[in-house]
């Protein structure tokens, strides 16, 4: 995990960031159904939405449905009033954001291709100064 943290990070131009022993735990306890990309692809998307220095278990995007300490066998459930995409254009614009503007880095921090993003930014009506040349 140390070195998807440090791959991340350096990718992104962002900070390393550190991991809290809740997060820990929640990583630990997960059921990984998939290879080691799933693990890549939840620690990218971590790096790339955490507010902090330090991911917490807040920052961890997990299927809930794989989750062994998961008590409550609650699937994972938008935040109230977000439809899904609500939630992934929010998720586009923050890593816009963070990459400066830089679709390729923000591609790349969403676990992208650029061409993948630019249609889904076509999609938001977010319009492409290149589609224009």
């Amino acid at each position: 995990m140390k070195f998807f943290l440090e791959k991340f990070a350096k990718e992104s131009g962002l900070p390393p960031k550190g991991v809290t022993p809740n997060a820990m735990k929640m990583l630990v306890d997960f059921r990984w159904p998939g290879n080691v990309r799933e693990l890549e692809n939840v620690i990218q998307r971590a790096v790339t939405l955490a507010e902090g220095t330090t991911l917490d278990a807040s920052d961890i995007y997990l299927d809930s449905r794989s989750q062994r300490g998961n008590s409550s066998g609650a699937p994972f459930v938008l935040p109230e009033g977000m439809t899904l995409d609500q939630w992934e254009q929010e998720t586009i614009r923050e890593a816009l954001k963070r990459a400066n503007g830089n679709k390729s880095q923000a591609a790349r921090m969403l676990g992208l291709s650029r061409n993948a993003l630019r249609y889904r930014l076509s999609q938001m009506g977010v319009a492409d100064p290149a589609d224009g040349e």
